[in-house]
């Protein structure tokens, strides 16, 4: 009788607890099926309490149902492994065969004939005439001749002469079926060709990608050309009108020229007109002189006496007229005044024209730009436009001291003898820098290392202290906790909650809201097995989302999703599918919110609020989404989703330095767990490499650095520094968490930290990622307890791996908290 031929996904038969093909299949009351193993594990677990659930459905038996193997299903899943196995071969060689080409028969000699087939046995290849005897021959019976292939020894198995049809994703390698069966036994292995047709689909992915990205910057390599001609016409245009105004310009000045010119030669010609009457005049009146000059010394030779007197008596009158030519010179004249209104008018000129230019070479420098560069997110990307900067004694207070290189001040309230200067600051305490700035500066100020553990700074009108080091922060936290337990206004926050709720609230409100939330908790469960079995649920949904995807993905999306989902269920009553519009329209207003909260712009806000009231900026986006939000999420622990959301998301892209320490995990995770029952919070003290890499992973991942602000409620004093009540008070956690004096290598991740020397698990009291003292997250518990469970359990059914091609970044983005930037990565079910 033929057997029926079905086509049947193998994932209706895998087992929901472990995720693989189910093994000895056994079939609960209410109809799910699972690995005898699994069940009986997880139900072993459930013995104390006398009820027994489904993992799936979470139906209760009692008594505890007595299982047997089904032997329907064992049928089943054996014909689907044969098929798998037959599929897997046939499909190899026709994988294989598209690859042959023409081969050379290697039994002829001389002429060398086409190759029909090639056997396995011999690891040779025939032509027609040769490959006879293996069809004719009982010696050969038992070869295995295939479609004929060259390079036949790369295909082969060296150690079992078989056809290489396996792939091992443990050892990324291509073996044989006898491989897979011997050394390989335990390894993840798939057929050939389905590693094959997902690589091939992720190269499909791949290509696709770069004929998008080739597409895409084919089409800005266009549109940049187009920019850059109009660009240059752009600028032709403003050369010519600037030569043309220059010399409209220059036609002016040689008008005035001109001008002034003609103004010279028109006094000359006035001044010489009236000397030249007086030259003739002069001219005149000496001829005339000149002739009775001569008359008188005519006369003076005469001898007669008669004739004498007579020619006297007749000239004298003519002789004894009056002078009456007066003149008078000014042999002082100049055109020295004239000369130096002409420089003056010169340099004005040349002044104003500087001036002028400078203002429109400012203009031109000012053009808006052809390629504008994305704004800085990241240290790294920051020290791009880094600069160093010096200090001008010649305006520095006289209360300020400066170092010897003009690097440092230090205002110590002493004055001190510099010289007067036109630019000294004399009321405010400031001093400017020696070099001016560009639109875009970048630079660095080392406060703590240099005024200590406890300084202030002003943040608009206010002043803020803030504490930084191990030894400091566990004072005022721990030592003092009283003396910090208040939160100040915040503008941004009391905006949208008006002071209320456990976060931000003081006083007789902030106590009872604590109590209530303390005292709920610990009904709900935590620390005890009602959210523990909440969470192992959600971790199966979250596990079999990530089996889901096939290629590359983003891991934060599911992240954020589970862990949303435990304080859902407390909330609400219920948990939200992964793919639920509504809910994932909230998550995203709600991080969209987180992040800008910590940009420039929002933070000003907080320093100028009344002012930004009226102004455009991020503030009015946050305040849109939380007002969306807050009618559906009035009661959500935020902070605690925020908090564990980053630090899953940090935990699976940090992970490990090397691949040695991911082994290291998942082999504690299979001696400690195995593959047959999912983790729980007894098998904590049992897996110290694992804790010790949570721990690490939240210690180098940061995300909340400078805590949550705080305020003093009264009058204290902290390292022999006085602080008045009422001041803002940030810790800076990220300072605990990378002290030098705390931890060997605090700049590299480094699971030792928490670990001692006989490799047990080491509490660290530097360890502060949820702070400390009165205003310590409250759900730091619940935290801890999601994130030991949904990280073992992603590790003990996955291996992770970054995307070929693909490098990750350990930079995050700053936000109100620090996070992650998006990024993809690869899984491999183990």
């Amino acid at each position: 009788m033929a057997e029926a031929s079905i086509s049947i996904d193998q994932e209706h038969f895998s087992c929901s607890i472990c995720l693989y093909l189910l093994k000895e299949p056994v079939t609960t009351p209410c109809g799910h099926s699972f690995c005898m193993v699994c069940i009986n594990g997880f139900w072993d677990e459930e013995d104390q309490k006398k009820v027994y659930s489904c993992p799936q459905c979470r139906e209760a038996f009692a008594p505890r149902p007595v299982l047997r193997k089904s032997n329907v299903l064992t049928e089943i899943i054996d014909i689907l492994q044969k098929t798998e196995q037959q599929t897997s071969f046939a499909q190899s060689l026709k994988i294989i065969s598209h690859e042959a080409q023409d081969v050379e028969c290697d039994s002829c000699i001389g002429v060398k004939e086409k190759a029909v087939k090639s056997c396995l046995t011999c690891l040779a290849s025939y032509c027609d005439t040769h490959v006879q005897a293996h069809h004719e021959s009982p010696a050969f019976k038992k070869h295995m001749l295939i479609t004929a292939l060259s390079n036949l020894q790369e295909k082969t198995c060296a150690q079992h002469c078989k056809l290489l049809e396996v792939f091992c994703r443990t050892d990324q390698r291509v073996i044989c079926y006898q491989c897979s069966m011997d050394k390989h036994k335990d390894h993840d292995t798939v057929p050939v060709q389905d590693e094959w047709m997902e690589k091939k689909k992720y190269f499909g992915d791949l290509q696709q990608k770069h004929q998008n990205r080739l597409e895409s910057r084919e089409k800005t390599l266009l549109e940049l050309k187009d920019v850059i001609e109009a660009y240059k016409r752009s600028a032709q245009e403003a050369v010519e009108d600037s030569d043309k105004v220059f010399a409209e310009l220059l036609l002016s000045i040689e008008k005035r020229r001109s001008e002034v010119t003609e103004l010279i030669r028109a006094q000359e010609k006035a001044e010489l007109a009236q000397t030249a009457e007086v030259i003739k005049q002069l001219e005149q009146e000496i001829a005339d002189l000149k002739r009775r000059q001569a008359g008188l010394e005519k006369l003076s030779q005469t001898t007669g006496y008669v004739h004498f007197l007579q020619r006297f008596q007749f000239l004298s009158p003519e002789l004894e007229t009056a002078d009456t030519f007066k003149v008078d010179f000014n042999r002082q004249w100049s055109f020295e005044n004239f000369k130096k209104s002409i420089i003056q008018l010169k340099e004005e000129i040349e002044d104003f024209c500087k001036e002028k230019v400078e203002k429109v070479s400012e203009n031109a420098v000012t053009f808006d730009q052809i390629i504008i560069m994305p704004e800085p997110e990241t240290r790294e990307e920051f020290l791009k436009y880094s600069c160093e900067l010096s200090l001008d004694p010649n305006t520095a207070n006289y209360n300020l001291e400066l170092s010897n290189d003009d690097t440092h001040v230090t205002c110590d309230n002493k004055p001190h003898k510099y010289p007067d200067h036109p630019e000294r600051f004399t009321f405010w305490q400031q001093v400017l820098s020696k070099q001016s700035v560009s639109p875009r500066s970048y630079w660095e100020a080392e406060l703590a290392e240099k005024y200590g553990d406890v300084f202030s700074l002003r943040w608009g009108s206010e002043k803020t202290v803030f504490i930084s080091g191990h030894k400091m922060v566990k004072e005022a936290l721990v030592t003092q906790l009283d003396s910090f337990a208040d939160r100040p206004v915040v503008p941004l926050f009391h905006k949208i909650f008006k002071g209320l709720g456990v976060a931000l609230s003081n006083g007789y409100l902030w106590k009872n809201q604590r109590k209530f939330i303390v005292t709920h908790l610990r009904h709900f469960g935590e620390g005890r097995k009602a959210l523990e079995l909440s969470i192992q649920q959600e971790s199966i949904f979250l596990c079999e989302a990530f089996k889901a995807e096939k290629g590359p993905f983003d891991p934060q999306f599911f992240l954020n999703n589970a862990v949303s989902n435990i304080i859902s269920a407390l909330v609400f009553g219920h948990r939200f599918e992964y793919h639920d519009e509504n809910f994932l329209n909230i998550l995203r207003l709600d991080a969209e919110a987180v992040f800008l909260a910590g940009s420039t712009q929002a933070q000003l806000y907080n320093a100028f609020p009344r002012l930004f009231d009226y102004l455009p900026g991020p503030h009015r986006k946050i305040f849109a989404n939380y007002a969306k939000n807050i009618s559906v999420l009035r009661r959500r622990n935020k902070k605690t989703q925020g908090e564990l959301g980053s630090l899953k998301s940090s935990g699976l892209h940090r992970q490990f330095p090397s691949r040695n320490g991911e082994e290291k995990v998942q082999a504690e995770i299979d001696k400690v767990i195995g593959q047959s029952r999912q983790a729980s919070m007894a098998d904590k003290p049992n897996m110290p490499y694992t804790e010790a890499v949570i721990h690490e992973i939240q210690r180098v991942g940061n995300i909340v650095p400078l805590g949550f602000p705080k305020m003093a409620c009264k009058d204290t004093v902290l390292g022999g520094f006085f602080i008045p009540k009422g001041t803002a008070v940030t810790t800076n956690l990220s300072s605990v968490l990378n002290d030098k004096n705390e931890w060997e290598t605090p700049d590299t991740f480094n699971p030792g930290h928490f670990l001692d020397d006989q490799g047990q698990f080491l509490k660290k009291d530097a360890f502060l990622p949820f702070s400390a003292g009165r205003r310590v997250c409250l759900g730091e518990q619940l935290a801890r307890m999601e994130l030991f469970l949904f990280f073992t359990s992603l590790f003990q059914c996955f291996t992770f791996s970054p995307c070929p091609g693909e490098e990750l970044s350990l930079e995050g983005q700053m936000g109100f908290t620090y996070s992650p930037r998006p990024y993809r990565m690869c899984v491999t079910p183990r």
